[in-house]
């Protein structure tokens, strides 16, 4: 494919590095978008809620977010 004919298709767009860049991304390609009110409501409280978690694992350390994985996983 020529870098034009990826580019129409968007194939060029680069993924997020981060959480918050990637909610970042998903609420400007919302806003794009029409909701019903409770679509708005649903992705504010996602997006409030991914950005608290985004925080609070940045406040810890790495052995203790590979702790927390461990259980998970």
């Amino acid at each position: 494919m020529t870098p034009e004919q990826v580019a129409e298709i968007g194939w060029d767009t680069k993924l997020p590095l981060s959480l918050e860049d990637a909610l970042n991304s998903l609420e400007t390609a919302v806003r794009s978008h029409v909701l019903d009110d409770l679509g708005i409501h649903f992705l504010n409280m996602y997006l409030d809620f991914k950005r608290l978690e985004a925080k609070q694992a940045s406040e810890k350390t790495e052995e203790a977010r590979l702790k927390v994985l461990s259980k998970i996983f």
